[in-house]
Order: C-alpha cells, then structure tokens, then sequence
C-alpha cells in the first residue's frame, strides 16, 4: 500500500503519531519487500516497538496486518498467514 493512501484511512488517523510513524515505515520498508523476505521487517518492526515502547492493540495489530498483505499475491499472502501464526505463539 502507497503512504500516502495509508494516510488517509480512519483506521489510520485514530492512531497515536508514534503509532502512525512506526506503521507508516513499516508499510514503505513492506513496499520493498518481497512476501519472502516479509519475516525479517516484522521481527525488525518488533524491536523498535520495544525500543520505543510502542503496543498494539489487537485491533491496530490487526490493521497492520492487512495493510501489509494488501500488495502481496495469493501465495505471498498465504506464506504471511503462516507468518502471523508463527508470531502469535
């Protein structure tokens, strides 16, 4: 998903300006990246989360989530499912 569009979901504008800075590079670092390399930007958004001590709720999680998968196809979006799985535990 572009940024800018990203900017002007609802979802996206209830958020706190921490929040909304750490998702807005999470989604431009997404936009480089391929569905297979998806792991390594979540454990690295994971990290400046705690850093900044930054949580979401299950519904910002959840935003997150689907943004993320909105540019990826069919086999990239099920890989990242198994992702998520993984991440809950």
């Amino acid at each position: 998903m572009n940024p800018e569009t990203l900017k002007t979901l609802p979802e996206y504008q209830k958020l706190s300006p921490a929040k909304q800075a750490l998702i807005s590079e999470i989604v431009k670092d997404a936009g480089n990246t391929s569905g297979d390399a998806m792991l390594p930007l979540l454990l690295k958004a994971q990290s400046r989360m705690k850093a900044q001590n930054i949580q979401f709720t299950p519904e910002e999680s959840s935003f997150l989530m689907t943004t993320l998968m909105s540019g990826l196809s069919p086999a990239e979006k099920a890989k990242f499912e198994l992702l998520k799985k993984f991440m809950k535990k």
